[in-house]
């Protein structure tokens, strides 16, 4: 039965699937467009945020930036700030032309603005955050998926939606049939580190969703081009993978 109340979601939107990862700073203008035009559901509330992609995460490797480590490269904390800006712009454009509200906050100023977050959701406003470099005693990157776990803290929402190019969790990378339906901590498949990723990859995911999850907040994997996203946010059946929500998993 479709879930009719009124819920605050927040979804990350993937490198992967806004982006060819393949191809440096090439937008996928395809797979976003099919991504915001799932979320326009009513009675939804959103934050947003959306990864490097081939924008940042191959602006971060040829400077040998990363989310571990801080970092001296002055011209790569330039070019990587230039091109997530980029990026962050032809998101906003997309939202705006699918009829959102969007506002962006840098995640510079994030930690310090979530009672603006809260204040844009209830105006109507959608919140868009992503991420980038930023300085932390030093220079260092902060990942879109770190920006998910703080803010599933502070926002407490219905569900946390990781909107990627894959149809979920897969067993084997290779076979889309592989899916994990239900994750569970002790069941950890391997994984192949993508070419551009310096924020932990999908592992890194999955370790953030497992901490979210014990929040008692549901985590969902799905194919963020496709139908099934409408129809994990409207609660309807969906193909993706879940991690369930409880304070106390095991």
């Amino acid at each position: 039965m479709e879930d009719t109340e009124l819920k605050e979601v927040i979804v990350k939107l993937g490198g992967s699937l806004i982006t060819h990862k393949d191809k440096p700073m090439s937008v996928n203008v395809k797979s976003l467009k099919r991504a915001v035009s799932m979320l326009k559901i009513a009675n939804t509330r959103y934050f947003l945020v959306h990864g490097g992609g081939s924008f940042g995460h191959f602006m971060a490797l040829r400077f040998n930036l990363s989310s571990t480590s801080k970092t001296t490269s002055i011209e790569g904390i330039s070019e990587t700030k230039a091109v997530m800006q980029e990026l962050n712009s032809w998101v906003l454009r997309i939202l705006v032309n699918e009829g959102f509200r969007p506002y962006t906050i840098p995640p510079q100023f994030l930690f310090k603005s979530w009672n603006l977050v809260r204040s844009l959701m209830e105006r109507g406003l959608t919140p868009l955050s992503y991420g980038d470099v930023i300085w932390d005693r030093g220079f260092r990157i902060i990942s879109g998926d770190e920006i998910i776990k703080e803010a599933a803290k502070i926002l407490k929402p219905k569900m946390v939606i990781f909107a990627m190019r894959a149809p979920g969790i897969l067993e084997n990378v290779e076979d889309e049939n592989s899916l994990i339906k239900d994750l569970k901590e002790k069941k950890l498949p391997s994984f192949k580190p993508a070419q551009y990723d310096v924020t932990g990859g999908i592992r890194r995911k999955i370790e953030i969703a497992f901490e979210i999850a014990k929040l008692g907040i549901d985590v969902i994997f799905v194919k963020g081009d496709s139908e099934e996203l409408a129809k994990a946010i409207k609660g309807l059946p969906f193909r993706g993978t879940v991690v369930k929500g409880c304070r106390d998993l095991e």
